[in-house]
């Protein structure tokens, strides 16, 4: 959670979109001193390896934006930018806050739209060598998903985008080719790339060669990684 970004298992299952809707930035300059303020604290502490400053951002929830439809997030982002809805200003003022009390930890940014790789294709990087670019790796979520029930198998045709869709080795491959286009744009070495989460229903069938397929594609690309969810305390799936 952020000021005007409650965490929506904690908000009654809605999402608290204020963060980005608020014409006067109470939220967001709520939201860069608690971040100015926490990385204060912890900056000398050994255990803590970065700051992720918000997971799964989703301003585009605000914008009209049609997560099912065509995805077309540059043509959103031509009506959020130097709005409160604004992922990059936002990221680029809390960055700069926290390196006023801490230039050391590295920084962890999501990708727009609960950090979609497609989202990449908005993004902008920050000013700052010890940032990193985080993306998660759900699609097709009608297949990754518990709600699947058996509906959808992996490999196989899955909707994505408005269509079905076949997804298979290569199909994950080309989906995560927008986080590799977006790093050869803006020349961000494969060391500041994280696919920080990504996972599937244990039941679903073929989740194992789908979780094969997505770590051979970010493998290939020399990107971190972390599965989820190893242990989780409240899931089983």
């Amino acid at each position: 959670s952020l000021p005007g970004d409650r965490w929506r298992q904690l908000n009654g299952g809605k999402d608290d979109l204020r963060l980005w809707r608020d014409p006067q930035p109470q939220y967001r300059d709520q939201a860069v001193a608690f971040w100015r303020d926490l990385a204060a604290a912890l900056k000398d502490e050994p255990a803590i390896v970065g700051y992720n400053i918000l997971n799964e951002p989703h301003p585009e929830k605000i914008g009209g934006f049609d997560e099912d439809g065509t995805r077309d997030f540059v043509r959103w982002y031509r009506g959020a930018q130097n709005t409160a809805a604004d992922l990059n200003a936002f990221y680029a003022q809390v960055v700069a806050a926290i390196r006023t009390v801490d230039p050391d930890t590295p920084v962890m940014l999501d990708a727009g739209l609960y950090a979609a790789p497609d989202a990449f294709e908005y993004l902008k990087p920050v000013e700052d060598a010890k940032t990193l670019y985080a993306f998660h790796m759900y699609e097709p979520y009608a297949f990754t998903a518990p709600m699947n029930r058996g509906r959808f198998r992996y490999p196989g045709k899955a909707p994505f985008a408005g269509r079905p869709q076949l997804w298979d080795s290569q199909r994950i491959a080309w989906y995560l080719d927008h986080v590799a286009a977006w790093q050869r744009r803006y020349d961000i070495p494969s060391s500041r790339i994280v696919g920080s989460e990504f996972g599937c229903y244990r039941q679903n069938a073929g989740c194992a060669a789908y979780l094969q397929d997505v770590i051979a594609a970010i493998t290939a690309q020399h990107w971190h990684w972390a599965f989820y969810a190893f242990r989780e305390d409240g899931w089983d799936g």
